[in-house]
């Protein structure tokens, strides 16, 4: 019996992305984080009327929670995306590509926190870094040359086509993309 020895598959070679690929790479990891921040802005605002009024309904928390969970998933997938060692972003670019992921896996750390507050607290919660993360996401927008505004760059950038199982699905069900 003859053994050869198999050598390893060489490892493939990291994706360099084109400054297209890149923006549309970027916005498909932070466009799911924005509409997160959406949903979570909504539920805070319900939380601060129903403090006004007196009592957080049950609904209101819930609706709170899962907000919270969900931008902290979109926040830490979004930062996995960006962070992917088979895709090389363009030189001008990947610093700061690298600053947005490590502001996401913040962002993500502090929504897990703020989960185990109670709602007045976590409603009445101030993120860190604000207005930093908002200039260093303004300028990866600039250097992979998407719009400035960030809901716009998201508007325009174009969706896959829906699954058959999304198609049924209505909303509010199912997992969250």
């Amino acid at each position: 019996m003859l053994m050869t020895a198999c050598a390893p598959e060489p490892e493939p070679e990291p994706l360099q992305l084109s400054i297209s690929e890149a923006g549309g790479a970027y916005l498909d990891a932070v466009c799911p984080v924005n509409d997160s921040w959406d949903e979570l802005d909504l539920a805070v605002d319900q939380v601060r009327l129903a403090l006004d009024a007196g009592e957080v309904s049950p609904a209101a928390e819930a609706a709170l929670s899962e907000a919270l969970d969900d931008l902290g998933s979109a926040s830490i997938g979004a930062a996995r995306e960006l962070e992917d060692p088979d895709q090389v972003w363009p030189a001008g670019s990947a610093r700061l590509v690298a600053q947005v992921a490590e502001s996401l896996r913040v962002d993500g750390a502090e929504a897990a926190r703020a989960l185990k507050l109670t709602p007045e607290k976590a409603a009445k919660l101030s993120w860190p870094d604000v207005a930093e993360s908002a200039e260093t996401a303004a300028a990866a927008r600039a250097a992979l040359g998407l719009p400035a505004d960030s809901a716009a760059a998201c508007a325009e950038r174009p969706r896959p086509e829906p699954t058959p199982a999304e198609e049924t699905t209505k909303p509010g069900e199912g997992a969250k993309p």
